[in-house]
C-alpha cells in the first residue's frame, strides 16, 4: 500500500520484528504511529 503512494521504506524490517494485533484499536493505532516514525526516518 504504501509504495502504490510512492513511499518506499529504507528500512522495514522493524515491522517485521513486531506483533501488532490489527483488531484492537490501540494496536492498529500504534502500527500506524510506528509506520509514520519509519515513514519519516526515511525522508530525512
Amino acid at each position: 500500500m504504501l509504495a502504490r503512494e510512492g513511499v518506499v521504506l529504507d528500512r522495514a524490517a522493524p515491522l517485521l520484528m513486531t506483533r501488532w494485533s490489527a483488531s484492537d484499536p490501540r494496536g492498529a493505532e500504534g502500527l500506524a504511529g510506528f509506520v509514520a516514525v519509519l515513514i519519516e526516518q526515511t525522508r530525512r
